[in-house]
């Protein structure tokens, strides 16, 4: 028997792209050092207080950056955050990235 997982992975359904109410600008951030337990592995990573195009907040990790500036436009993306060993579930996320 397949797990739920697996076969959402193993479907041809896609996820639709964000509307435009999603993409964001970077109000503040900082970088994060000393992460908390099972997050080690991550250091240095930024999170950031992004003001979304509808005027709610989100805070988010930004990721695929070099350099994070307020001011900065950002758009949301999946990104894998854990993984329960080999053939495990795949945990996935929401973060922002900055658009190009």
């Amino acid at each position: 028997m397949e797990s739920s997982p697996l076969s959402w992975r193993l479907s041809k359904e896609r996820i639709k792209p964000a509307s435009s109410e999603i993409k964001g600008v970077i109000e503040s951030f900082t970088v994060v050092y000393n992460a908390p337990k099972g997050y080690e592995n991550h250091v240095p990573y930024t999170i950031a207080l992004v003001r979304l195009a509808n005027g709610e907040r989100a805070t988010s990790q930004i990721v695929d950056a070099d350099r994070v500036e307020v001011g900065m436009k950002v758009e949301p993306c999946l990104r894998k955050v854990y993984v329960n060993g080999d053939k495990g579930l795949i945990e996935y996320g929401v973060k922002f990235r900055l658009i190009k």
